[in-house]
């Protein structure tokens, strides 16, 4: 039989999905995602719970822990996607002109 001490040991260390949550400071439905596509830390099931101990928690913050090298050498230019994403989404010029075909006469007219 457990004791008291042995059963809050492992009360301590077993966490559910939502307690796990906010350890690594995510959603619940984060937490969620990355189990069902293997990419979160590692989990058990007890009784029907996903629960994760705190030794998988700090494994899996470990393991996807990033240098900061890239303060070292600033980029020359920025990304391409930052590049598609300015681009995409700046407003032509007020002062711009468009052309546009009148569909009466089949002509291509300017507007300004």
């Amino acid at each position: 039989m457990a004791t008291k001490q042995q059963t809050k040991d492992v009360i301590v260390e077993n966490m559910i999905e939502s307690e796990a949550a906010v350890y690594l400071r995510v959603r619940p439905s984060t937490m969620a995602k990355w189990r069902t596509r293997g990419e979160g830390p590692e989990y058990s099931k007890l009784g029907g719970r996903v629960v994760y101990t705190k030794q998988a928690l700090r494994a899996f913050i470990r393991a996807n822990a990033r240098a900061a090298c890239r303060a070292a050498t600033p980029p020359t230019s920025p990304p391409s996607s930052v590049l598609r994403f300015a681009t995409a989404s700046t407003p032509p010029s007020p002062r711009a002109r468009v052309e546009t075909k009148d569909h009466a006469t089949g002509l291509d007219t300017e507007a300004s």
